[in-house]
C-alpha cells in the first residue's frame, strides 16, 4: 500500500500533533504515523471508574504558570494550583521540609563556570547535606545522573523554568488528554504503524513501515517531520538511509532518564489522622521512590510515587513504597488498606524506551545544529529538540512541534 502527501510526521505525541495541527492550519496536507494504538505518546490518562479522578500515568503536571506556557486549548485542561506542604523522611524521622530543599533545588542556576558534570561542581562548591540535597534533586527532577549530567544544561534549564514561573505546579484536573484530543481533532493520523526505515533525499522521502497485523506499508511524502520519542531513536530500530549526521550525534552523545511511577489507591487516607495529614509532597532522602505526592486540588486517597534517574533503575516496588510508608507514618499492615497498584516503567515501553533528554557534559554540537533542518527535507520535533530550555517538559514538546512546522513552512 502507498500513500502520498505533502509533510509525513513521525510520532503521535504532542510535538507531533503540535506539528501537524501547525500544518493543517497553513492549509499543508500532513499525515501522522503512531506506532502505538493511540495519540499522545508519554501523555497516557487513565479514566476509570473505579478512580476517584484521571489519573497521569505519563505526564501530570503544568510546569509553569498557564497563561505563559500557552498551550493550545488551555482553558480546557482547568488547571488548577498542585502544590501545597512538603515534608521530608530522612534519618530523622517524618518532619516538614525547610528552606534547605528550596536552596538546594536553586544551586542548580548558580553552576557557573566551565562545563563539568553537576557531581564535580558539587564536590567543588558545596558539602554535606547541601550537597547530598542537591543530587538528589538533580536525580529526582531532571531524571539525571549527577555523574554525567552537563553543569550548563542544568543552568540553561533553571533559566528556562524561571521564565515560566517553573517552580509553580499546575494539574489539569480534566485530565492531560484532554489537550491531545484537541490538538488530535481533525488530524490525520495511522494508529499500530512502526516505522522501520527511512529514505530520503533532498524534496522526497520514502517510509517503510509495518501495521499491526505485520502487513508491510509504504509512505511517500515531500517533507519529513520525526518526533519519534529519543529513547526510540537511540534504539536505531528506524534506519535512516543515507545517514543524518546530526541525528547520529544525538543518538551517540544524548542520554534519556529513566523513569517509573508508582500509582496506589487506598480505601481510606492512612495520613488522615496523622500530623503530616496535609501534606501534598513527600521527599525521601532514602528509599524507593524519591518523592510522593496527593493528586491536589483531588482530596483522594491516592498517592503517586515517582523514580528517576539511578533511583529509577533499582525497580521500586509496591511492597518496598508500603514498608517504607508504615516506617515512615508509624502505622501496621498497610497493604490491607492497599485497593489498587499501577506500576509504570516508561524504559520498559518499547514506544518511549524512557522518559525525557538528559544533556551530558561534552555535547559535540548544541542542539540547534544537531537538530537543524537537513536538506530543506527532514525537520525535527519533541521535547529533546527544545532548544530554549524546556526539555522534560509538555509545554516544551508542543512548542517544538510547532516550530518544526514552522521551518517547514519557511523553506518553501
Amino acid at each position: 500500500m502507498h500513500s502520498n502527501t505533502d509533510v509525513l510526521i513521525l510520532g503521535g505525541g504532542v510535538a507531533g500533533l503540535s506539528a501537524a495541527r501547525e500544518l493543517e492550519r497553513r492549509g499543508i496536507a500532513n499525515l501522522v504515523l503512531e506506532a502505538r494504538d493511540r495519540l499522545g505518546g508519554r501523555i497516557h490518562t487513565l479514566r476509570d471508574a473505579a478512580w476517584p479522578h484521571p489519573i497521569e500515568l505519563g505526564a501530570e503536571f503544568l510546569h509553569g504558570l498557564p497563561r505563559k506556557l500557552k498551550l493550545p486549548h488551555r482553558f480546557s485542561l482547568r488547571p488548577r494550583d498542585a502544590d501545597g506542604e512538603h515534608w521530608v523522611v530522612d534519618a530523622r524521622g517524618l518532619r516538614q521540609a525547610d528552606g534547605a530543599a528550596e536552596d538546594a533545588m536553586n544551586l542548580l542556576g548558580e553552576m557557573t563556570g566551565p562545563d563539568t558534570t553537576a557531581d564535580a561542581w558539587l564536590d567543588k562548591h558545596t558539602k554535606g547535606p547541601q550537597r547530598r540535597l542537591a543530587r538528589q534533586f538533580v536525580s529526582g527532577f531532571y531524571a539525571a545522573d549527577p555523574k554525567s549530567v552537563s553543569t550548563r544544561f542544568l543552568v540553561e534549564e533553571s533559566e528556562a523554568s524561571e521564565e515560566v514561573h517553573g517552580e509553580r505546579m499546575f494539574r489539569p484536573t480534566r485530565g492531560y488528554d484532554t489537550l491531545v484530543q484537541h490538538l488530535a481533532r481533525d488530524v490525520k493520523a495511522h494508529l499500530s504503524t512502526q516505522i522501520t526505515r527511512v529514505t530520503w533525499k533532498r524534496g522526497r522521502v520514502d517510509v517503510d513501515a509495518t501495521d499491526a497485523l505485520g502487513h508491510a506499508r509504504s509512505y511517500r511524502a515531500k517533507k519529513l517531520v520525526i518526533a519519534l520519542p529519543l529513547g526510540v531513536l537511540k534504539t536505531n530500530s528506524v534506519r535512516f538511509s543515507p545517514v543524518v549526521d546530526g541525528l547520529q550525534l544525538a543518538r551517540k552523545h544524548l542520554e534519556v532518564g529513566p523513569i517509573v511511577k508508582l500509582v496506589l489507591r487506598f480505601r481510606e487516607p492512612f495520613w488522615a489522622k496523622h500530623r503530616a495529614k496535609d501534606f501534598t509532597m513527600l521527599h525521601f532522602t532514602n528509599g524507593p521512590q524519591q518523592a510522593w505526592w496527593r493528586c491536589r486540588p483531588f482530596d483522594s486517597p491516592v498517592l503517586v510515587g515517582w523514580s528517576a534517574g539511578p533511583q529509577a533503575k533499582k525497580q521500586p516496588s509496591v511492597d518496598g513504597a508500603l514498608h517504607a510508608f508504615e516506617r515512615a507514618f508509624r502505622v501496621k499492615n498497610l497493604s490491607r488498606l492497599l485497593d489498587a497498584a499501577l506500576v509504570v516503567d516508561w524504559s520498559a515501553d518499547p514506544f518511549a524506551r524512557g522518559g525525557y533528554m538528559v544533556q551530558p557534559v561534552g555535547l559535540p554540537s548544541p542542539l540547534q545544529q544537531l537538530f537543524a533542518p537537513v536538506d530543506d527535507t527532514l525537520f525535527f520535533a519533541g521535547e529533546h529538540t527544545s532548544f530554549e530550555g524546556h526539555a522534560g517538559t509538555v509545554h516544551g514538546a508542543v512548542w517544538s512541534g510547532q516550530r518544526a512546522a514552522r521551518e517547514v513552512c519557511d523553506c518553501g
